[in-house]
């Protein structure tokens, strides 16, 4: 186990990380699903942002990194506004399916009732370069476009939306 420095995708502050060398990048040491793959299936489904970034950071959950380990959000940014929208997402796919299940069964009730009727400043610049080499970018550009995708699609879905506490301080943060 070693210390590492890294830089968080959120906020570009960097934190200290313990890279523990990993056989299944796909699965944490408690067997579940790491939260690097839980946000980028929320980025691609649910924000419907795919760049150039999604797709690096895509093959870098996919491929052996036991050595990133998937962190890339420092603690704060993880426990304040990356398991908060993941748990709301999660929230609203459960809504979602409840929703279909219900209306498949109101529409299979009218089907048989009506006969067939019927989606900063320099240190930050340093810090996107650092994140940039951390995640294997072979340009900075795909992950500011990612970023600022990320930042876009939130802006929207808080205009959409009203205004969603947790959607506002990452987009705060990466404004």
């Amino acid at each position: 186990m070693t210390m590492e420095i890294r830089v968080c995708l959120v906020c570009l502050n960097t934190f200290k990380s313990c890279s523990i060398d990993s056989e299944d990048s796909n699965e944490d040491v408690n067997g579940q699903v790491p939260l690097l793959t839980k946000f980028l299936k929320f980025v691609a489904d649910h924000l419907q942002i795919s760049n150039a970034g999604t797709k690096r950071l895509q093959s870098l959950n996919s491929e052996d990194v036991g050595h990133c380990n998937n962190q890339i959000f420092c603690e704060k940014c993880e426990l304040t506004h990356i398991q908060p929208i993941l748990q709301h997402y999660l929230d609203f796919l459960r809504t979602q399916l409840r929703l279909s299940w219900e209306l498949e069964q109101l529409g299979s009730l009218l089907t048989i009732s009506r006969g067939n009727c019927f989606g900063s400043d320099n240190s930050k610049l340093v810090h996107v370069k650092l994140l940039a080499e951390q995640l294997g970018f072979d340009e900075v550009s795909h992950l500011e476009e990612f970023r600022n995708s990320l930042a876009k699609k939130c802006e929207c879905f808080i205009k959409a939306c009203g205004n969603n506490q947790l959607l506002l301080l990452l987009y705060s943060f990466l404004s």
